[in-house]
């Protein structure tokens, strides 16, 4: 083996030992930067609650009597 093989040799196992023990340095940066971003966002609840509250509260809600519905009826099948 020449000594530019070994050289060439030598770099590429540098590179692959290097990502080996980086790989789990990256890994655990990800899952730390997707659970802070998971932890950053409201509950269900809490954008249930905003919502009732923006449009004027649960009794608002409540005190609504009225209700409107249109439909529309295609005939698919003839019956004649």
């Amino acid at each position: 083996m020449s000594r530019e093989e070994t050289v060439v040799k030598r770099a590429r196992l540098r590179r692959g030992v290097t990502a080996l023990l980086a790989a789990p340095v990256l890994i655990a940066q990800s899952s730390l930067a997707t659970a802070q971003a998971t932890t950053d966002l409201p509950t269900a609840a809490d954008v249930t609650a905003r919502y009732v509250e923006a449009i004027g509260g649960r009794d608002a809600i409540l005190s609504h009597e009225s209700r409107y519905m249109k439909l529309f009826f295609k005939e698919i099948f003839s019956l004649k």
